[in-house]
């Protein structure tokens, strides 16, 4: 018939267009729902459909050109959980019932509303696929050959701005703070008090030119998930020229909102903003300070650096604490290059920019250590370098598709991500190296190992603070000892891990104020280019097309995906799903459990255990009692396994 005939030629274009996998397995699913609707009312047919899947959790299985549509949703959301690895799924899969999200625009929430038109369809798709204008010209002229009344051209379709709204000699775009909270907030239950993050970093956009983009990013970390949108834009030659132009207008939308509040929808709604999270470079640019390598460059003590072999190193740790009065009374004059525009707001100097976990400890200190080990003086053979990447690559056989990498071999350890160093130390570090680094070097790295894990775990974070903090002290004595590293490594990175811990009794456990969200987002602005006149204008104009936020899809996460071999600490003990129905489950403890390591404490106490394997005594659960209950990963550790609670999913 003429639909498949449509869908035919849409799956082409995914192809020519080199389309993702998701694509095509949506267009299948539309089609599968539109061969049981009459072909004179399309749109209409479409939209009914999947009201009735919403309706009654299943999917149509008559006859027609797509695969099991059940299996390739529950594929396709769990492989969509973090990360884009599409992996599959067991389609015996069962989810507890806690819905989740189905916004395809960032920030915005479908609407109650009517059938979608073809043309509203088929700027859904464009938008949440990032269609270029052309994939969309020739879409709307497939749909119009079926008889539908589609405009011809994409501009039309998608809404986009006629001129880009640029500013400052057309470098600079001010997309408006109040207008992103607005379009954030819709679809949600809205909290007396929104508490903003804001992020502001630089994107190179070129390999041979260093033009680049810097953005204001703002995100609610109190509406569920919220993803990260456009305040402001600049696009020029390395940093803004002027800091006080650029940062001005989201400065005076934010000091009205702090002093007044958000009207919304007919209420006042208070607005306080918590964090601005950004790399030690970028800090040092928007608070008007001297850099990580200056000698009064430490951002929470007054300290006079010590210049060795090189390298800008902080060796105290007892220094005098910066506090936001002898920041503003500029205490410590060295410490300044000038007056910070946020200082208009009255906020706490200080504490507003917490130290992001991000770059500080994954990017900085991780990183590091792997290149002192395998590079450095007393490092790791050959044999061991080969030994550390099997054991690396067998561990990543027992990650689950959630994780957006698997751990890699340490050949390419210049090529990793910060997730990827994020989960060689919470996770897989303290196995893999166990037996390859000498005795003193593998514990000096568990005391790092569980200093993190305490402050990146919700319920650790308060409870062990102290603690936390005394390691992350004994880890940067230590690391400035001639029999680990020597003082010459002390450099910024390092010191301020004493610090860390401090931000977490502010802002809580680590990933509640790191980076990632605000980089995965930055990632996603670069593809929005075309070609490379214009990237701003390109930007802008590609923005506009989204009326209901930013072009970016807010990722469908199933909080709880339940699995055979699923493994969950309820009353923290670890149990293992042996079987899953439709509102229960069956459950084996694990045997003989008992602790990992016991320096520099048992590995008990923080829930991470070693165990010889399944139990024989079986149980039934309900579904709901995994709703509350800390999903683990096992990893192999030669003739046993290691248990570990999920931390940067929770």
């Amino acid at each position: 018939s003429s639909v498949y005939v449509l869908f035919t030629d849409l799956r082409k274009m995914c192809s020519r267009w080199k389309k993702s996998r998701t694509l095509r397995n949506d267009l299948d699913d539309i089609a599968c729902k539109i061969s049981v609707a009459t072909a004179s009312n399309i749109a209409s047919a479409t939209t009914d459909a999947s009201s009735s899947d919403a309706s009654d959790g299943s999917s149509s299985n008559d006859d027609g050109p797509c695969r099991n549509t059940c299996g390739n949703s529950h594929a396709s959301t769990a492989s969509t959980i973090e990360g884009d690895d599409a992996e599959a799924c067991d389609p015996q899969d069962v989810r507890c019932n806690t819905p989740c999200s189905s916004s395809e625009i960032t920030g915005a929430a479908p609407p109650e509303q009517g059938p979608l038109t073809a043309t509203e369809e088929l700027a859904v798709l464009a938008r949440r696929f990032n269609f270029s204008h052309e994939a969309v010209n020739a879409t709307a002229a497939a749909l119009r050959r079926l008889g539908h009344d589609v405009p011809r051209d994409a501009r039309t379709i998608l809404g986009t701005q006629r001129k880009a709204p640029l500013e400052q000699d057309d470098t600079f775009v001010h997309f408006g703070l109040i207008k992103g909270l607005e379009q954030a907030l819709e679809g949600k239950v809205v909290p007396q008090e929104l508490l903003i993050q804001v992020n502001i970093d630089g994107l190179p956009l070129y390999k041979s030119s260093n033009v680049g983009f810097w953005p204001v990013l703002c995100r609610l970390t109190n509406c569920g998930e919220s993803t990260p949108f456009v305040v402001s834009l600049f696009c020029g030659r390395g940093k803004p020229p002027d800091l006080s132009s650029f940062l001005e207008p989201f400065l005076q939308e934010m000091e009205g909102l702090i002093a007044n509040g958000l009207f919304y929808k007919g209420s006042s709604v208070s607005v306080r903003l918590t964090a601005v999270v950004c790399d030690a470079p970028a800090r040092s640019f928007v608070k008007k300070i001297k850099g990580h390598t200056g000698y009064h460059g430490c951002e929470r003590c007054n300290q006079r650096g010590l210049h060795l072999e090189g390298r800008m190193t902080f060796p105290e740790l007892d220094a005098p604490k910066r506090t936001d009065r002898t920041f503003r009374d500029r205490e410590d004059v060295l410490h300044h290059v000038g007056h910070s525009p946020f200082e208009v707001l009255e906020l706490d100097m200080i504490a507003l920019f917490p130290l992001d976990y991000m770059h500080l400890v994954c990017l900085g200190v991780m990183r590091r250590l792997l290149q002192a080990w395998l590079r450095g003086r007393g490092c790791l053979g050959g044999a061991q370098k080969q030994e550390l990447t099997e054991r690396l690559e067998l561990c990543g056989k027992s990650f689950p598709p959630y994780f957006q990498r698997k751990p890699r071999g340490v050949d390419v350890v210049e090529r990793w991500k910060a997730t990827e160093f994020r989960s060689f130390l919470l996770y897989v570090g303290p196995i893999v190296l166990k037996g390859l680094l000498p005795d003193a070097v593998y514990k000096h790295f568990l005391v790092l190992h569980v200093a993190v894990r305490i402050l990146a775990s919700p319920a650790f974070y308060l409870e062990y603070h102290t603690f936390a903090k005394d390691l992350l002290f004994f880890f940067v004595q230590e690391y400035g000892t001639s029999a680990l590293y020597g003082e010459r490594q002390l450099t910024y990175n390092v010191h301020s891990l004493s610090h860390l811990a401090d931000d977490c009794l502010l802002h809580g456990p680590l990933d509640a104020f790191s980076a990632f969200a605000f980089e995965s987002f930055l990632g996603k602005l670069k593809p929005l280019l075309r070609t490379k006149s214009a990237p701003l204008a390109q930007v802008s104009r590609r923005l506009s097309e989204h009326t209901g936020g930013t072009c970016f899809p807010t990722p469908k996460r199933v909080l709880h995906v339940v699995r055979k071999g699923n493994c969950y600490l309820i009353n923290r003990k670890p149990v293992v799903i042996t079987e899953v129905s439709e509102t229960t489950c069956k459950a084996a403890p694990l045997s003989n459990v008992r602790d990992f390591f016991t320096y520099p404490l048992p590995s008990s106490v923080i829930d991470i255990f070693k165990t010889n394997g399944q139990g024989t005594c079986v149980k039934e659960l309900e579904l709901s009692v995994l709703n509350k209950a800390q999903q683990c990963l096992i990893l192999p550790s030669k003739s046993s396994r290691v248990v570990l609670p999920l931390l940067h999913m929770q």
